[in-house]
């Protein structure tokens, strides 16, 4: 019976170091974006925060996290949200900058 306690406790010790292990500062997946010229770039497992693209007018957010999508550089302005799955199309102006949430 004594093998169960410690069995359990390294058990959780290993859930915990592995739920630790995992970066909160990136968003895991994909980001392609589609560029005025028509060709695709893309975004694979972007960082936290701001980020400057080529003029784009339509996002497929592939990631696991919400992304917000900006007409002007250094993420100013209005943004159009892509939320984690979406397909977002630009209104009009194209997006320079795109500020990845997680």
């Amino acid at each position: 019976m004594r093998r169960l306690p410690a069995t359990l406790a390294a058990g959780c010790a290993t859930a915990l170091v592995l739920a630790l292990a995992t970066p909160a500062s990136a968003a895991f997946g994909t980001l392609t974006l589609t560029l005025l010229s028509g060709q695709e770039a893309e975004l694979e497992n972007p960082a936290r925060g701001c980020h400057s693209i080529d003029p784009s007018v339509k996002a497929v957010n592939n990631t696991t996290a919400p992304v917000f999508l900006y007409w002007d550089r250094d993420c100013n302005g209005p943004p159009q949200l892509a939320n984690v799955g979406q397909t977002t199309i630009a209104q009009g102006t194209p997006w320079v900058s795109v500020y990845v949430y997680r």
